[in-house]
């Protein structure tokens, strides 16, 4: 009778789990890699749950990208291994963050002056 081996059946489980946390964040940076190449100045419908929202590119990337740190966040296990690739999306996305600052900061300016 054939039985199933149980060495190393734990850390069997926390790759596995792993490489879902890898996949899900892949799949976040396809989603921000796509909204990338869009204008700005399209709609796009992002999906909350069972309904779509129409929403613009901006706020849908910065949307992915919370996602992508939560997951990071969530997972210490994954930061732990992963630190790297969390390192890089916060940086990323403080970035992105202090872009759309200036060009508020900016069209703020504009106004004030006109």
């Amino acid at each position: 009778m054939p039985t199933t081996p149980t060495y190393g059946s734990s850390s069997l489980l926390e790759s596995d789990s792993q490489r879902h946390l890898v996949k899900e964040v892949r799949s976040h940076e396809v989603a921000i890699a796509e909204l990338n190449n869009l204008p700005a100045s399209r709609a796009v419908y992002q999906r909350n749950g069972n309904l779509f929202f129409r929403t613009t590119v901006q706020k849908a990337t910065a949307s992915e990208q919370s996602k992508i740190f939560s997951l990071c966040l969530d997972s210490s296990s994954f930061c732990t291994n992963h630190s790297s690739v969390c390192y890089l999306h916060l940086l990323l996305s403080v970035l992105f963050w202090t872009e759309q600052v200036d060009m508020v900061k900016s069209k703020l300016q504009i106004l004030s002056s006109s």
